[in-house]
C-alpha cells in the first residue's frame, strides 16, 4: 500500500513538473526584464537576483528538462534571453565593453526587442502548425526509434545532471566561503556554477519526481540556506561581521555533511536489510 501510494505521489509530481517549468522559466524571464528596469533607474537590484538570477549550470539543467518534457521553442526564449544578458554583463565586467550606461541600455533594449520578436514568431509558427500536431503524420519505424533515442538521450541528461548539480553547488559554496577566509573574491564560480531560489524549487521538485534519496536533498537544503543567509545579510538587522559569517556559513556545512553522512549510512542499512 505505502508502495502504491509513492507511485500516486510521484505520477502526481511528475504531471507537475511541466507547468511548473514553463511557469519557472518564464518568471526567471521576467527576473531579468524587471532588472535591467531596476538597474535602468537605479533601484535595489539583490531580490531579483536572490529569486530568479542563472548560472551555466542552471541554465544547461533547465533547457535539458525543456527538451525532455518537449517544450516549444517560444517556451526557452526567457531562458535564453537571461542566459545572454547573464554572459553580455559577465563579459562587461572582466573586459569593459567599450560603452557607457546609455550604450548599455540601447544594447540591451535591442536585445530585448530581438528576443521579443522571437518568441513571438515561434508562437505564431507553432499556432499555425497546432492542426498538424494535434492530428500527426505516421511515423516510420525508423523515425519511431530516432525519436525514442532521443527522448532517452535527453531523459538520462537530465538524470546525470539533477544528481550532480546540488553536490557542485554546494561544493562551491562550500570553496567560496574558503575564498573569502583567504580574503579572494572571484565572480567565475558564481556565473558558472551559482543558482537562484526559481531553478533551485524546480530541481528540488525533479528529486522527488526521480525518487532521490533525502541526503541528495540535503545539498539542496544546504544551498537554500546559503543563498537565504547571503540575501538576508544585505540588511542592517542582519548584518554580521565576517568572522560571525564565515563562522555560520561553516557550521551550516558541518551540520549538512553530518546530515549527508548519516541519512546516506542509514538508507545503505535499509538496503541491505531489504537485500537480506
Amino acid at each position: 500500500m505505502e508502495m502504491e501510494q509513492r507511485q500516486i505521489v510521484r505520477k502526481r509530481l511528475f504531471r507537475l513538473m511541466y507547468p511548473a517549468l514553463k511557469w519557472i522559466i518564464g518568471l526567471i524571464g521576467l527576473m531579468y526584464l524587471f532588472h535591467l528596469v531596476v538597474c535602468y533607474v537605479d533601484g535595489p537590484m539583490e531580490i531579483l537576483s536572490y529569486l530568479g538570477g542563472l548560472s551555466v549550470l542552471t541554465f544547461l539543467f533547465l533547457l535539458i528538462a525543456t527538451f525532455t518534457l518537449h517544450f516549444r521553442m517560444y517556451h526557452r526564449i526567457p531562458l535564453y534571453f537571461a542566459m545572454t544578458v547573464e554572459v553580455v554583463n559577465w563579459v562587461d565586467f572582466y573586459a569593459e565593453l567599450p560603452w557607457d550606461s546609455d550604450g548599455y541600455f540601447l544594447f540591451m533594449f535591442c536585445l530585448t526587442g530581438v528576443y521579443v520578436i522571437m518568441a513571438l514568431w515561434s508562437f505564431i509558427r507553432s499556432s499555425c502548425r497546432g492542426h498538424q500536431e494535434d492530428k500527426p503524420l505516421p511515423l516510420s519505424a525508423a523515425e519511431a526509434e530516432h525519436h525514442a533515442r532521443r527522448d532517452r538521450f535527453y531523459y538520462k541528461l537530465e538524470l546525470s545532471l539533477l544528481k550532480v548539480i546540488p553536490m557542485v553547488i554546494a561544493g562551491m559554496y562550500v570553496f567560496d566561503t574558503v575564498l573569502y577566509c583567504l580574503d579572494i573574491s572571484m565572480a567565475v564560480p558564481s556565473f558558472l556554477f551559482g543558482t537562484s531560489l526559481l531553478p533551485l524549487l524546480f530541481i528540488y521538485l525533479s528529486s522527488y519526481v526521480f525518487q532521490f534519496c533525502t541526503h541528495h536533498r540535503i545539498f539542496i537544503y544546504y544551498v537554500f540556506v546559503i543563498n537565504l543567509l547571503n540575501y538576508l545579510s544585505l540588511y542592517p538587522t542582519f548584518q554580521f561581521s565576517d568572522t560571525k559569517m564565515v563562522a555560520i556559513q561553516l557550521i551550516i556545512a558541518g551540520v549538512s555533511l553530518f546530515l549527508i553522512l548519516y541519512f546516506y549510512v542509514k538508507n545503505h542499512q535499509k538496503a541491505a536489510s531489504a537485500a537480506a
